[in-house]
């Protein structure tokens, strides 16, 4: 899912005529270098994608070695739920699923 740190008033006015969706992210769950700014999910940018080409989150070099670092955070249950029901919001398909 990729994530979007700033929302102009533009995006703001677009997303209000549109069905587009951006779900707020739980800023601590993210990557340690993605934790000033305030994130969205883009509920609106869906795309197949087969499991072994997903990775970690590069987040940098060491200083010492100069290989990568990576880290594989987790994000909140309630993230989560607030993703499915943005996308089956988007996806217009929320009375196919039953609670």
């Amino acid at each position: 899912m990729p994530l979007a740190n700033f929302l102009t008033q533009d995006r703001l006015e677009y997303k209000s005529r549109t069905s587009f969706v951006h779900e707020p992210m739980n800023r601590l769950k993210l990557p340690q270098r993605l934790q000033g700014n305030e994130w969205w999910a883009k509920c609106d940018c869906l795309t197949t994608v087969a499991f072994f080409r997903l990775d970690r989150c590069f987040v940098g070099k060491c200083p010492h070695t100069g290989k990568r670092q990576y880290e594989a955070p987790t994000i909140t249950s309630e993230d989560l739920e607030g993703i499915k029901t943005a996308i089956t919001k988007h996806l217009a398909i929320a009375v196919l699923i039953s609670p």
